[in-house]
């Protein structure tokens, strides 16, 4: 997609001979008079980036069954997950008959038979086992979970071992356009209400110093017609209310900042992330109220649960832990001082803009529960290492 439209790219016309839009160029040469030549972009169909060719969009098709390869949304993602997620069973049904039609297998010997090939239409069977599951231990007073089906319930049980989150704070974004959701500001009752409420759930949980008031901070963001694509004018409103928030006590820093969004913007929450984790050093746990206020109070339980999980996470806590036997292999007799890595680089995709750097992250367990990973990010440039395949270099 180019930046302009087709009134405002000019060119040099070699046919003829003088400057002229791409409006006036498809006018002239086809007789087509552009109904949207203000309002939407050109689309450069040049492979080569020094001699682009530019055609107005409404004059273009998209051939249907293309494979779309940018960066699907969020709700693109979800149905495509959805659409992905079937039972084996159904998948082997899936690829013995449309898969065998579509590959021209069906019927059988019509493609390969000339060649003396055949393709048998049972699945392999293999041999298999049930690897047996672990059992999950919470609180000395909450009896031991059962693992069932990859899953156990944890209604009513209490976290192994239990953070502290005294001193905790709130920061309430507020969108210009505001929705059902929002609450009036940070002497709201509901607000009040909504909080109490998700401290009961944290100390029912086991973490200490939940039913402490925390301090309520308030950002009313510029309206997303007058702010930048990326919302910097909110995120700076963001970063200016949380400096004046912590400089009202600099002795009492928050064990963490719950912050309420309005809703999903792919540019407010990680720059929230970075103002809090590299700038400010305070950690932040966030909640969307669209689903934290939900009308069902059991759905509401359950979101206020994952939160805390989090929370408790993100202050030292110890969610929960295995039982000896499933940890034997690891802390076992000639175990003592086990570290557990994780590694991985991801290299720029298809369409990435040339130099584009590679992402390279380490995660590392330090403690003996295997539950505190601390994370180490760098950009790798291209070419950098030409012989090196995959290495993370420190």
């Amino acid at each position: 997609m180019a930046g302009k439209t087709a009134r405002e790219e000019c060119f040099d016309s070699e046919e003829f001979k003088t400057k002229m839009s791409v409006e006036q160029f498809f006018k002239r040469k086809y007789n087509i008079t552009l109904r949207h030549h203000s309002d939407l972009p050109l689309i450069n169909v040049s492979a080569d980036d020094n001699r682009p060719v530019y055609l107005p969009a409404e004059i273009c098709d998209i051939v249907p069954g293309q494979a779309y390869r940018s960066k699907l949304n969020a709700e693109q993602t979800a149905a495509m997950t959805k659409v992905a997620c079937n039972q084996p069973a159904s998948n082997g049904k899936a690829i013995t008959n449309e898969g065998f039609k579509s590959l021209g297998l069906r019927p059988p010997g019509a493609a390969l038979g000339p060649f003396g090939i055949s393709v048998s239409p049972n699945m392999q069977v293999v041999p298999y086992r049930v690897l047996p599951p672990p059992t999950i231990s919470y609180s000395g007073n909450t009896p031991q979970l059962r693992v069932q089906d990859a899953g156990w319930n944890m209604m009513n049980a209490k976290f192994h071992t239990g953070a502290d989150m005294t001193d905790w704070a709130v920061l309430l974004i507020n969108e210009n356009q505001r929705n059902e959701f929002q609450f009036r500001g940070s002497e709201d009752p509901q607000l009040r209400t909504f909080l109490e409420t998700f401290a009961s759930k944290c100390t029912a949980s086991g973490i200490k110093g939940a039913g402490k008031r925390p301090r309520i901070w308030t950002a009313d963001l510029p309206p997303i017609r007058r702010d930048t694509p990326i919302r910097s004018g909110a995120i700076a409103e963001i970063g200016k209310k949380l400096e004046e928030g912590l400089k009202q006590d600099p002795t009492r820093k928050p064990s963490f900042i719950l912050v309420l969004l309005p809703g999903i913007d792919k540019f407010v929450y990680p720059g929230i992330k970075q103002l809090a984790d590299v700038r400010l050093g305070v950690h932040t746990v966030h909640m969307l109220l669209p689903k934290a206020r939900g009308t069902r109070a059991n759905i509401q339980d359950q979101y206020f649960s994952s939160v805390a999980l989090k929370v408790n996470a993100k202050l030292g806590g110890v969610n929960h832990r295995l039982d000896a036997g499933s940890m034997r292999w690891l802390t076992g007799t000639g175990q003592k001082g086990t570290m557990v890595m994780g590694i991985d680089v991801t290299h720029p995709g298809t369409g990435s803009l040339p130099g584009t750097p590679s992402l390279a992250a380490v995660v590392a367990s330090v403690d003996s529960e295997f539950v505190q990973f601390p994370a180490s990010f760098a950009l790798q440039k291209p070419d950098w290492n030409k012989d090196s395949k995959e290495v993370r270099f420190d």
